[in-house]
């Protein structure tokens, strides 16, 4: 994952990049230099999915990192399931993606993770920072609750 994540850096035409990691070995190991790649190639359009995976917070951080930095980034997916990630990887997600100001198009879902309401408030305060046109928001098999739904309904 390392090296398909240097092969984006070498390709600096690359706008659009759709990724989908299904039932791999993938790892923190592979996961976080591949997500601290993205920063350096100027991806514009992200679709990223890392489903039963054995990615946790460590890949989730470092992906937050990366998304600070991409300020021309127009539409992001990202999709996490049956993986190791936390309130502490949504929170950092939420915090970077106030910063994301050219986002028109959000997509966004956690499904049997270890997400709570903690980190799902923080999810939306940082959305509530963007000018979105287009935002799908999908929780699964997590704890989330009322809260977040309130934070929602508020936003």
């Amino acid at each position: 994952a390392s090296a398909l994540g240097e092969a984006f850096c070498h390709c600096p035409r690359i706008s659009h990049l759709s990724l989908m990691l299904y039932k791999t070995g993938i790892t923190d190991r592979g996961g976080k230099p591949l997500v601290a790649a993205l920063a350096k190639a100027g991806i514009t359009d992200l679709d990223l999915r890392l489903f039963e995976t054995g990615v946790s917070d460590e890949t989730g951080l470092a992906l937050a990192d990366s998304l600070r930095i991409c300020t021309k980034m127009n539409t992001l997916h990202l999709g996490f399931g049956d993986t190791a990630i936390t309130d502490t990887t949504v929170t950092a997600l939420g915090h970077s993606l106030s910063s994301c100001g050219s986002l028109d198009k959000v997509s966004l879902e956690f499904y049997n993770t270890k997400l709570t309401d903690a980190g799902g408030k923080e999810l939306v305060s940082g959305l509530e920072h963007l000018s979105l046109q287009d935002l799908d928001l999908r929780i699964g098999e997590t704890q989330v609750a009322e809260e977040t739904g309130v934070a929602l309904g508020q936003s």
